[in-house]
């Protein structure tokens, strides 16, 4: 199979996702088109090049702001901290476990890193539905919340490295 990531369009049929997390699936066929017309977050899809209108995952990302108290490190931040926030995340059920998350996750990676050269950001977050989902992202050295295990961040220079040193090889 050969996968590429695009931005979500009218072309993409969301209706038949399935990622086991029924509010998740919800939210990309009713919401994702939606929010991204209003310019309130971006989403980017998993296609198969042999049938690209099928969405197989897929990620949003939206400008946030979060309190530094929460920051796993607080040095010489302000009060209020400019984030970019990993707001959705999910695989179809069909394709779990076989390295597609990841190659999402380091796609939204680089395009946070490409909007820290252009604009200040202070990490990238993202809050985990369980501990398992947090987890998943604990072994990309996202580090959790002062006060909160499922509020995970990747400060920008940690985001930065990973993005350079330990960018997949090739899709699953």
């Amino acid at each position: 199979m050969q996968v590429q990531i695009q931005p979500l369009s009218s072309t993409h049929n969301c209706k038949g996702f399935d990622c086991g997390t029924p509010p998740l699936s919800k939210w990309l066929v009713e919401m994702a088109n939606q929010q991204q017309k209003k310019n309130i977050a971006r989403t980017f899809v998993l296609v198969d090049d042999s049938a690209p209108e099928t969405v197989l995952g897929f990620y949003t990302l939206a400008v946030s702001e979060v309190s530094r108290d929460g920051l796993p490190n607080l040095n010489k931040y302000p009060n209020r901290v400019p984030v970019v926030r990993l707001g959705r995340f999910a695989t179809h059920t069909t394709l779990q476990g076989q390295g597609f998350g990841e190659y999402l996750l380091f796609n939204a990676l680089e395009r946070v890193v490409e909007i820290s050269l252009n604009a200040g950001i202070a990490a990238i977050v993202v809050d985990a539905r369980d501990t398992k989902a947090a987890d998943f992202y604990r072994r990309y050295d996202f580090l959790p919340s002062l006060d909160n295990p499922l509020q995970l961040f990747l400060l920008t220079k940690a985001l930065q490295a990973a993005v350079h040193q330990a960018t997949p090889k090739s899709e699953p």
